[in-house]
């Protein structure tokens, strides 16, 4: 669970520096501004009218197009 192995090889100056050693500095700085200025696109949400019905059960939703009553089971 927990890595207690603290070798210099763990620690992410090493990663860095064998990186930059392995691929350039260009190469890494260049990869690191497209990594920074890359946009985060937001999360599609999928309406729940567009899945399929087992779908629609791997979330607790019934087979139709409308959740279940209380106290109903979800199939």
């Amino acid at each position: 669970m927990t890595d207690l192995n603290f070798s210099p090889s763990n620690r992410p100056y090493y990663a860095v520096a064998t990186l930059i050693e392995r691929h350039g500095l260009l190469r890494v700085l260049r990869a690191v501004i497209a990594a920074v200025l890359k946009p985060i696109r937001p999360r599609r949400v999928i309406a729940p009218e567009g899945m399929s019905a087992h779908l629609r059960r791997d979330v607790g939703l019934g087979p139709g197009g409308r959740p279940p009553r209380p106290g109903q089971p979800p199939f």
